[in-house]
């Protein structure tokens, strides 16, 4: 189907020539954009400035709060997105602290401080 749509978008245009190349890449380039945003949707905007002052300084508990009332309410589907791109977002931020943490941990300093309960787990 897009192959059909793009040969019937470009027929009536002229031959690409080398004289006029940047305004035929031009054209093709916003056909095959226009097509695939039409019928698949298209890149998401940045988010709202006041939904980036909204939560700024929220916790992931605070957010996953303020997620559970706004889906069950059916609010605005751009805010619902936004935060819970936010939370993966933290989660995934964390996770990835959490593992730098545990390379640098060192561990022959908390075998010292703690020998027994390091024997117990061995």
């Amino acid at each position: 189907m897009a192959n059909e749509h793009f040969k019937f978008s470009l027929m009536s245009n002229p031959p690409i020539t080398s004289d006029d190349l940047n305004t035929s890449i031009k054209l093709l380039n916003d056909t095959i954009y226009t097509y695939f945003a039409g019928n698949f949707g298209f890149v998401e905007r940045l988010p709202d400035k006041l939904l980036n002052d909204k939560y700024k300084n929220h916790s992931i508990k605070d957010l996953k709060k303020a997620l559970k009332p706004l889906k069950l309410s059916n609010s605005d589907l751009a805010e619902i997105r936004y935060v819970s791109r936010l939370v993966r977002n933290k989660l995934k931020s964390n996770t990835t602290n959490d593992n730098m943490h545990n390379e640098s941990f060192n561990h022959d300093k908390y075998f010292e401080r703690n020998f027994w309960d390091m024997s117990r787990k061995s």
